[in-house]
């Protein structure tokens, strides 16, 4: 009877197990066709469309990794280039802020012409 109750408790253990399993496999299914429906409109050459499946998993991962090493080598340069471009931008209008630099003097006047008596009035009643 004893190792009837173990091989139970470990049965119920295995299933947990199992189903655990099932659900991270299911959940991972999910996120890759996310992630392949999110990078469709990316073309790779000579890429076949392949619908998610048990078997068509590992592959759909793949092509979805050739996608985004696409876009990150299309997006380097871009963005190389585009950082040198706002440096010099920056660069130009410092200087023509400098060029066009002036002093302005502002005269402020000591009269109080905004006719706030109220206030006065109330300092007076504190």
């Amino acid at each position: 009877e004893a190792r009837l109750t173990e091989a139970t408790e470990k049965l119920e253990r295995n299933r947990a197990k199992f189903e655990r399993m099932g659900k991270m496999l299911i959940d991972m299914k999910a996120g890759i066709d996310h992630i392949g429906e999110k990078l469709a409109p990316i073309k790779l050459e000579n890429e076949t469309t392949l619908e998610m499946s048990d078997e068509t998993v590992e592959e759909v991962l793949q092509q979805c990794e050739l996608k985004v090493l696409k876009l990150l080598s299309l997006t380097q340069s871009t963005d190389e280039d585009a950082g040198r471009r706002q440096l010099d931008d920056d660069r130009y209008e410092e200087r023509i802020l400098l060029r066009n630099q002036t002093d302005v003097r502002v005269k402020l006047t000591d009269k109080d012409d905004d006719g706030d008596d109220e206030d006065d009035a109330f300092d007076e009643e504190m």
